[in-house]
């Protein structure tokens, strides 16, 4: 479906104002809108027009329209001029009044490296992150830090950033069922054959996945992952045939599920076997302190 906007009348440039006046009758009058004072500056530095844009950030300064921001742009077009000597004190005062102090401490970090100066790149970067850290890729994939991407200092900035980023991937509690992971035959107890799972980790390795297809007929999908609010273990599965959740915690290198209230509680346990198995028992209990089992898996890694 085709989305129509209707455009206000102020933005066709002119507004249809209604004045009240002392006899009481209206008078109806032309109000021309006034363009953001940093227009003209704004125009100039998107055409590339970084001199004369330079010149009219200058005349904001001095008019006390917007400081903060001015001096944080006249920055970004003396940099773009390379006149990176007279940029670093404009980046300077919009640190002064607060102004975004993590692009600024980014950008000057960026004039640092430039420079050569690999320690004060370092420092700014790290102020930057204190501020707000920045995705990794605007490190990796500045030529800016070029010079000093091979540092030891940079490489462990670029290290801690990447780790906010992908939490998942590097926290070891997120891992504490990867054990479960592969594509599986799953057979009970008896040997009879159950079904089979393929289990994968998702989103940048936070979740495990496991996709379920019984022998019988019944299909399920479950999403485990660890949940930093609860810090626990947290499994939805949902099912053709049930859906059931699951919070649980790693003991002793299993994982134990459990869900119910009441005298209708349920225990769920992954245990890693030595042989490269994967034991999934399922137990009920009315008390929560004897429990009986109800159904014993054993995932086998599938052979091809």
């Amino acid at each position: 479906m085709r989305r129509v906007s209707f455009a206000p009348v102020a933005a066709l440039g002119s507004l249809l104002a209604f004045l009240v006046v002392a006899n009481g009758t209206l008078v109806a009058g032309a109000q021309t809108v006034v363009p953001e004072p940093s227009a003209v500056a704004d125009k100039y530095f998107a055409d590339g027009q970084y001199e004369a844009a330079a010149a009219e950030y200058r005349k904001l300064i001095a008019s006390g329209t917007d400081v903060g921001r001015s001096w944080f742009e006249l920055g970004a077009s003396l940099q773009r001029l390379k006149r990176y000597d007279d940029a670093v004190p404009a980046y300077q005062q919009a640190l002064k009044l607060k102004f975004d102090p993590k692009n600024t401490y980014y950008q000057l970090a960026r004039i640092a490296a430039l420079k050569g100066d690999t320690a004060a790149a370092v420092d700014d970067l790290s102020k930057m992150i204190a501020a707000g850290f920045v995705p990794e890729q605007q490190l990796t994939k500045q030529p800016d830090f070029a010079p000093i991407a091979n540092d030891a200092r940079f490489v462990a900035i670029v290290d801690g950033i990447r780790r906010k980023m992908h939490p998942c991937a590097y926290e070891p509690q997120y891992r504490g069922m990867d054990f479960w992971l592969g594509d599986w035959d799953v057979r009970n107890a008896a040997g009879g054959l159950a079904g089979t799972s393929h289990v994968e980790l998702m989103l940048d390795k936070c979740i495990v996945y496991e996709n379920w297809t019984g022998t019988y007929g019944d299909e399920g999908k479950s999403f485990n992952h660890f949940d930093t609010n609860l810090q626990k273990w947290v499994e939805y599965y949902v099912g053709n045939r049930a859906g059931t959740m699951w919070t649980g915690a790693v003991s002793n290198g299993a994982v134990v599920f459990e869900s119910g209230s009441g005298s209708a509680l349920q225990r769920l346990t992954f245990t890693p076997l030595p042989d490269g198995r994967v034991r999934q028992l399922f137990e009920s209990s009315s008390d929560g302190a004897t429990w009986t089992p109800s159904t014993d898996l054993y995932y086998s890694r599938h052979k091809p």
